[in-house]
């Protein structure tokens, strides 16, 4: 009872506070929605330009490839540009006076002629995205015509040529495929905004008290250290789990906001991200807040004001972030071992369970550690909670 009562008028305090709304409830609703909306707006909006903008490319022919180069005039939005030294080319792209520049060899038609490979030298800035595309797909269409006059000219198909054939047969389905790759970042939202959840909580409720000169009184109510340092605890940890259920409810906000989303993401969060997934994901997220409130509460404990909680927060945030960059690796799975290690047994999980491949027995491992591990961080803390020189600045 007594710890009840401590969660219930902590939680009150901390319902007060609107950093802590702001932090907890707020930015994991709404702004992941507005931020996956404005991804896939810049995202799109880029690729549109890059397609529609009207492209001024310097030329020098040498008098050869003609047929490819009335192939690229037909596009009204490239200029072709002559007349410029060879040897401005690069500053020119550089100082985008000019989008791209194509030298044809001198003996382009000669050396197509005598069947050998004729050379053409293009000049561009890899960092503008979509113009070299749009090039190479007129390329592409004038060297497939070569190839096939070559062979007509020798009596050959085009399927003699290409000896194989190959049939393509994905084991994962689009599904999936989307879902590992979506799964490597949305981790990195409901998590972090867990441990965001879990933060000022932390810091007010220990910091914060000590700081305030109220700590003292509460030590002096017939509760023990353990009991006080519980009832806190849960509410830390109830913050932080409720933050990041939020970031999982504005992931799924965001698939109402149409076309605006990255391309495919909606599908796979409306397809994919269905009420069992969520539960596995918020039974991940509970020891996983356990965790980390282990962790800013132990670091709260030492500090001796809110704005020196703080500053040593800011260290514990590669605690998160340092696996979850782990996570995205190419290679790394979620196996027995991995599931042993915090944040990154949550973050690799978390795209198995996206993309629908999560291995049960995997599942539960992870979730006993994190227990574990959320019972020796709790039980850390009660040490460090016990001091008279942590608790009283």
């Amino acid at each position: 009872m007594k710890i009840l009562t401590v969660f219930k008028k902590e939680l009150l305090d901390v319902l007060r506070d609107k950093r802590t709304i702001m932090t907890m409830v707020v930015l994991p609703t709404f702004m992941i929605p507005l931020l996956l909306a404005l991804v896939g707006n810049f995202s799109s909006s880029q690729s549109k330009k890059a397609q529609e903008k009207e492209l001024k490319i310097a030329l020098i022919s040498n008098n050869n490839g003609n047929d490819l180069i009335q192939s690229i005039e037909q596009d009204k939005k490239i200029t072709f540009v002559k007349n410029i030294n060879p040897e401005d080319f690069n500053q020119l792209i550089k100082d985008d006076s000019l989008d791209m520049a194509i030298v044809i060899s001198p003996d382009f038609d000669s050396t197509i002629a005598q069947n050998k490979s004729a050379q053409i030298d293009l000049h561009y800035n890899s960092t503008s995205l979509g113009i070299k595309a749009r090039i190479d797909q007129y390329i592409k269409v004038y060297k497939t015509k070569i190839i096939n006059e070559k062979l007509h000219q020798l009596g050959v198909t085009p399927e003699a040529i290409e000896p194989l054939k190959i049939n393509n047969k994905d084991v994962f389905t689009k599904e999936e495929s989307i879902g590992k790759l979506a799964g490597g970042f949305l981790p990195y939202l409901f998590v972090l905004f867990c441990f965001f959840g879990c933060m000022y909580p932390a810091i007010d409720l220990f910091a914060g008290e000590k700081e305030r000169g109220t700590m003292e009184t509460i030590l002096s109510t017939p509760i023990s250290r353990f009991q006080l340092l519980f009832g806190k605890m849960l509410v830390v940890a109830l913050a932080g789990v409720l933050s990041g259920s939020l970031a999982l409810l504005g992931i799924y906000l965001s698939t109402f906001m149409g076309d605006a989303l990255p391309p495919g993401l909606g599908s796979v969060v409306t397809g994919i991200l269905n009420p069992t997934s969520a539960i596995m994901i918020v039974l991940m997220l509970i020891p996983l807040s356990v965790f980390l409130a282990s962790i800013l509460i132990g670091l709260s404990i030492y500090a001796k004001s809110f704005k020196e909680a703080q500053s040593l927060v800011v260290p514990a945030q590669f605690v998160v972030l340092l696996p979850l960059i782990i996570g995205i690796l190419p290679g790394i799975k979620l196996t027995f071992a991995t599931a042993l290690v915090p944040v990154l047994n949550v973050a690799l999980a978390s795209k198995e369970i996206i993309a629908g491949t999560i291995v049960i027995s995997h599942f539960i491992i992870l979730v006993v550690s994190l227990i574990a591990i959320g019972v020796l961080g709790i039980y850390l803390c009660s040490l460090w909670f016990g001091k008279e020189s942590n608790v009283l600045s």
